[in-house]
């Protein structure tokens, strides 16, 4: 006997997906930022979390410009 809850159809929200990567993203540099890292270490260290994050999942949601510009934004 099927049961409908656990068959639900899922839509993929890819822009979700990245809407919410970013978030992340952002919160980690703020939070690296307040513990006084550099711009540049704080970089390193977020583009190593995603690659550590997506390396069996396939490719992260966002490309090094917009981790670049997101860390822009934090650091000002």
């Amino acid at each position: 006997m099927p049961f409908d809850w656990m068959h639900a159809p899922h839509p993929a929200a890819p822009e979700a997906h990245r809407a919410q990567t970013e978030r992340s993203l952002r919160e980690q540099a703020a939070l690296l930022r307040r513990l006084g890292y550099s711009k540049k270490q704080a970089t390193a260290r977020c583009k190593a979390n995603l690659d550590w994050e997506y390396d069996t999942a396939g490719k992260p949601p966002l490309s090094s410009r917009q981790i670049n510009a997101v860390m822009k934004s934090v650091y000002g």
